[in-house]
């Protein structure tokens, strides 16, 4: 019980939750330290019990001040209603009401009539199907007359049914980190034309998914830049560009020039052969080529009726302001950074707001520069484009699958753009667990979920709409955000932290309609602690549910394949753990002793011991499966990786992936959550198989998924307990 019950009551009305429960089933009650600064993130003054207090009154009253709430959703089949905020007395009389409603085409319909006394909802047409409407109210009561507008959106009942894309049988993936592969042609990255090759090749060998590492704008100056953290979620990176692909080279003599020359093709060649990624040096050599093609770019532009031109026209009008002001913060960027550094926040204080007469200024002296980044978002989405087509042309049944990142880096754009959105004082994290007893911060700054609403949710609308733009399907990092997020007060460590509700309901409603619109099929990763219900409320939405071997386990050991999820996609692993072939050697657990997180050998060794004991567990649970004889232990990759992929291939899941990792016996991570640069060069190891050489890896380890059908269901589709771990990636 708090000391301070008004501020208690403040935390519980704005979505400050009053306690939850670890994986072991213990309470936790934040503290009235932790509640004070958390509403002073949110912009509420709980210094005392009379200010908190007021704080709450005015909450009230700015929330009832509107006719309308800003946005609603509707699922369809449930009662259309809006509904009225009116002070006491006018809600005691009767009033005349006018309502229109205005569908995406502009087609408007009007109803009209009186509102008794008492009344707080006004019932719109049942017939109203799914969409996205404009809703205006007028009210009159005598001489009072009140006006509302509400954003009302019409959901469907779920997301894009998968059945829709494979119907019963199962469907195979490949799991690939974007800027890991590797062929003939890269220039020290994956780009986009690997991507369509992969998925042509994949396709052929009966793959019907390729799911990528988030494609969000990085710094690319940052040797280790998480796809995790990035600059802005809606907007891509231009690192991944093919050049070869690119329409102005074939009349850019300037580009054609560059490519020719001597020393550049030497620099490629190097950063084609090395083994890790050195970001900042592929960076510089592909942006050099970039700028040539965009100054022949601008010479085709001018003829305002060439279909290059007319393309562009098309994109800047649908992307409108927001890829204007993305491609002033990195003509900024460049030009500030140098004497600066990489963080908006120290660059001089005219230019932190995005609005300011200083950013006006600079773009009106900058505008070649800021058309060169438009330009480069312009060609990712083109050659996005081109991938999707090739895996549809290709004959897979879901395509290419998008990762949408949990947040984005507070230096980035996001931040920069958005700030009205964002509690500046509070960072997202994890709580601490099992797996990381100190808990996590992830350095992202939380959305405010009251500023969301009075944004209609269009910012929600808009990250979804880019992320699933050329995609058949749509991974949302740490689902569980949809309901509620870890906030940790700036400064704090994660122990005094506080879960915050989000409207889940409405959020998930707008992804339904995003996902029917664009046809993708969505997967919540959901590994970690999930609230209560919440795997029912995924599996009403038909969002499917990620299970991961490393976790699928109990007190009696590896669970049996028929007791995994029918409504999951499952793997081995994810690209915050292992490959299996450096999961059964503890590659891990050396990288933790090196970096100090195993504090001598004497820990490395019990680790090591608890990783075989596993391993043994994993070995016995494949030989009850029969895919091991009786005491053998587990075999060395390859052999490994095809039985495990067997298994995962029994179980009632609809959707099995394979990483590219494991198809390759890697033993390095991708990445080793909670290590520094320094300690270990994570989202930088590339790949040893060329992309070239995948479809004859495939075929040579072909997997019974294929096409296969599920086998009967044994059990609840949502009785698989998550691991502990939140899992993150930063």
């Amino acid at each position: 019980m708090s000391a301070r019950p008004r501020l208690e009551a403040l935390a519980r009305a704005v979505g400050i939750l009053p306690g939850w429960r670890s994986g072991e089933g213990r309470l936790h009650v934040p503290s009235d330290a932790t509640r004070e600064a958390l509403l002073e993130a949110m912009g509420f003054d709980a210094s005392s019990e009379s200010a908190a207090a007021h704080a709450q009154a005015r909450f009230a009253e700015r929330t009832h001040a509107r006719l309308l709430s800003p946005a609603a959703v509707t699922r369809r089949g449930d009662p259309l209603r809006l509904r009225l905020h009116r002070p006491t007395s006018e809600a005691s009389q009767a009033a005349l009401f006018h309502v229109s409603i205005a569908d995406e085409a502009g087609d408007r319909r009007e109803i009209e009539g009186q509102i008794e006394p008492g009344t707080t909802a006004i019932e719109l047409p049942p017939d109203l199907g799914i969409g996205d409407y404009d809703v205006e109210l007028v009210v009159s009561s005598g001489a009072v007359r009140r006006r509302g507008r509400q954003r009302r959106v019409v959901a469907p009942p779920c997301c894009a049914p998968l059945a829709d894309r494979i119907g019963p049988s199962r469907a195979l993936g490949l799991f690939a980190q974007l800027y890991e592969l590797r062929s003939r042609r890269d220039w020290g990255i994956g780009d986009l034309g690997d991507v369509a090759r992969l998925t042509r090749d994949a396709a052929a060998a009966g793959v019907d998914f390729v799911a990528l590492s988030p494609v969000h704008a990085l710094a690319n100056r940052e040797p280790g830049a998480s796809p995790y953290s990035p600059l802005s979620r809606r907007f891509r990176n231009p690192i991944h560009l093919d050049l070869e692909a690119i329409p102005e080279l074939a009349a850019c003599a300037g580009a054609r020039a560059l490519l020719s020359d001597p020393a550049l093709r030497a620099s490629r060649d190097a950063l084609r052969a090395a083994d890790w990624l050195d970001r900042p040096a592929v960076d510089r050599l592909k942006t050099s080529v970039l700028r040539a093609l965009h100054g022949c770019f601008r010479r085709v532009c001018a003829d305002p009726g060439s279909s290059r031109a007319r393309d562009y026209a098309r994109y800047r009008a649908r992307e409108g302001s927001a890829l204007d002001d993305f491609a002033t913060f990195l003509a900024l960027d460049e030009a500030l950074a140098p004497t600066h550094g990489p963080d908006w926040r120290r660059w001089p204080i005219a230019y932190h707001d995005a609005r300011s007469g200083a950013v006006a200024r600079f773009r009106d002296a900058h505008p070649e520069t800021i058309d060169f980044h438009r330009y480069l978002q312009f060609e990712l989405d083109r050659q996005h484009a081109a991938c999707a087509d090739a895996a549809r042309a290709s004959g897979m049944r879901i395509g290419l699958v998008a990762d949408l990142a949990l947040g984005s880096s507070p230096t980035g754009a996001d931040a920069w753009l958005l700030p009205e959105l964002l509690a500046e004082a509070a960072s997202i994290g994890a709580p601490p667990d099992a797996f990381n007893p100190s808990g996590q911060d992830w350095d992202m700054r939380p959305v405010d979920p009251h500023r969301l609403r009075a944004h209609a949710f269009r910012p929600w609308t808009d990250l979804l709409r880019s992320a699933m733009r050329h995609a058949g399907g749509l991974r949302i990092d740490h689902a569980m955000s949809m309901a509620r997020l870890f906030w940790i007060p700036r400064g704090r460590p994660p122990a005094e932290g506080a879960y915050v509700a989000y409207p889940e309901s409405e959020l998930l409603g707008l992804l339904a309609f995003e996902s029917q619109r664009a046809g993708a099929i969505v997967i919540g990763e959901d590994l970690g602690t999930v609230p209560p219900g919440f795997d029912r409320l995924l599996e009403s939405f038909e969002i499917l549910s990620w299970q991961v071997l490393y976790f699928e386990r109990d007190a009696d050991g590896f669970r049996p394949a028929s007791a995994y999820s029918r409504r999951a996609l499952v793997s081995a692993n994810t690209h915050d753990l292992p490959p299996l072939a450096g999961y059964v050697r503890g590659r891990d657990l050396e990288i933790r002793r090196a970096a100090g997180l195993l504090a001598d050998d004497a820990e490395l060794a019990t680790a090591s011991r608890e990783r075989t004991a596993t391993c043994e567990a994993l070995a016995h649970r494949l030989v009850e499966e029969g895919l091991l004889a009786p005491g053998e232990p587990l075999p060395p990759p390859p052999r490994l990786t095809a039985i495990v992929h067997a298994f995962l291939a029994r179980t009632p899941a609809p959707l099995v992936g394979v990483s590219l990792a494991d198809l390759a016996d890697e033993s390095e991570p991708v990445n080793m959550p909670g290590l520094r640069a320094d300690q270990y060069p994570s989202w930088r190891r590339r790949l040893s198989l060329l992309v070239e050489d995948v479809a004859a890896k495939l075929s040579e380890r072909a997997s019974p998924t294929t096409g296969a059908d599920p086998p009967a269901q044994t059990q609840s589709p949502t009785a698989s307990p998550r691991a502990e771990t939140e899992g993150r990636h930063v």
